[in-house]
């Protein structure tokens, strides 16, 4: 079992695009957990916010000293722009740009799986590395915020967040470590297929050829088959 192991990882490294390929599948695979991760935590929170109306995510603030006075002053900002006519928390308003920021981290990763899927990494690297970039970029503000907010929640708010800040943390090396691994996996996957069109054109080549030879063969058998019937209509024909 030890012998395969090392035979596998000896020919791993020794495989550049197997190597880069195994590389990016592991930052992909990373990704898809952030995102999963952020996704039950933006659920979780945004359930905690409904069901503790009218104070919303108010609930889960601290309200004990010595931080009463900074997360009443945390609330009355917050609450001034997500507050309703009728008093209540608008938890849609509040965590909208969360769940954008989320759906364009989804729709990233299902375009860069669907051009990984076609072997066009290297045709539309240029816009992977924007849209990854722009995202990745809002991660980093996002987490920021998260971790700003760590020291005035408590009970369900505050492990929501925490997984939402481990989600995005997971997000950002995936999407960075996609992106740094993309570029060398293109060039080798590239060099692949140019070795393997010259390959079939020179198996064409090698076919074309041969089946010319076949027809020289033919034709030759059937000029020789022909002689002995040309010999013999001049034998008779002196004959007579």
């Amino acid at each position: 079992m030890k012998g395969g192991i090392r035979g596998m990882i000896r020919r791993t490294w020794e495989d550049e695009q197997l190597l880069w390929q195994f590389l990016l599948a592991g930052a992909y695979a990373g990704s898809i957990v952030g995102t999963v991760l952020v996704l039950g935590g933006l659920a979780d929170v945004t359930h905690f916010c409904l069901e503790n109306q009218p104070l919303g995510v108010g609930a889960g603030i601290k309200l004990q000293p010595p931080l009463t006075a900074l997360s009443a002053e945390v609330m009355r900002i917050e609450r001034a722009k997500v507050t309703n006519a009728d008093g209540t928390f608008n938890c849609g308003r509040f965590f909208r740009f969360d769940w954008t920021l989320w759906a364009l981290q989804f729709v990233f990763m299902c375009i860069f799986g669907f051009i990984w899927y076609k072997r066009s990494i290297r045709r539309f690297m240029p816009g992977l590395v924007a849209i990854g970039t722009a995202v990745t970029a809002w991660h980093m503000y996002k987490c920021n915020y998260t971790i700003e907010m760590e020291p005035w929640t408590k009970g369900e708010l505050h492990t929501g967040g925490w997984v939402i800040g481990i989600g995005l943390v997971a997000c950002m090396m995936g999407n960075f470590c996609m992106l740094l691994f993309a570029g060398p996996y293109s060039e080798r996957e590239r060099g692949a297929r140019r070795v393997a069109t010259m390959k079939s054109a020179g198996t064409l080549a090698s076919s074309d050829a041969n089946m010319k030879g076949l027809n020289g063969t033919q034709g030759s058998f059937d000029n020789g088959a022909e002689s002995p019937r040309v010999g013999a209509s001049a034998v008779l024909a002196a004959q007579v």
